[in-house]
Order: structure tokens, then C-alpha cells, then sequence
């Protein structure tokens, strides 16, 4: 399990592709909900252990923790379901 983040600069500069090989998410925790305007919205928050690799090079041999706090939105296409988007979650003040 990976998943993709690829991005071009507005300058025309390279792109930089960047790919997190997913070792081990049983620290991970997720809550979804459908809506009623055909979006699924999860929740997703704690770590997980993964590998980095920018431009096909992974930058370590070993698994590091990935902390992640956000709110994922996917909507059914045919028989699978299509990414949206993600936003970040803020934590309250005083809860890290």
C-alpha cells in the first residue's frame, strides 16, 4: 500500500514526485461517514511507518513515523471510489 504526491511548481520547474511506501498502519485510526451529496468524508488521524522516496529514490532503508491529522473526501465513480481531496486538521488549543 502507497499512495502518490506529485506536484509542478508555477515556474516550470521540475516535477518532484513523491511516493511513501506504507509499512505499518495499525497506528492509524479513521472514522467515515457518507453524505448526502454522494461524498464519503473520513477522519484519519495517528502514524504510521513508512518509507520516503523522492524521484524513485527512497532517502532512507528504514521506516519512519508519518503523523497525520486529516479529513479525506472521496466520491463513488462506477464500482470504485475517486480521491477528492484532504485538508489538514487543527488540533485545539492545548491538544498538541
Amino acid at each position: 500500500m502507497g499512495f502518490d504526491l506529485s506536484r509542478r511548481t508555477e515556474n516550470a520547474l521540475p516535477v518532484l514526485s513523491a511516493w511513501v511506501e506504507v509499512v505499518d498502519a495499525r497506528a492509524l485510526d479513521y472514522d467515515c461517514s457518507a453524505r448526502l451529496d454522494d461524498l464519503v468524508e473520513c477522519v484519519v488521524t495517528g502514524s504510521f511507518q513508512g518509507v520516503l522516496s523522492l524521484n524513485g529514490s527512497a532517502t532512507s532503508a528504514e521506516p519512519r513515523t508519518f503523523v497525520v491529522k486529516k479529513a479525506l473526501r472521496f466520491r463513488k465513480v462506477e464500482a470504485a471510489w475517486a480521491f477528492i481531496d484532504a485538508e489538514d486538521i487543527q488540533s485545539p488549543p492545548g491538544k498538541g
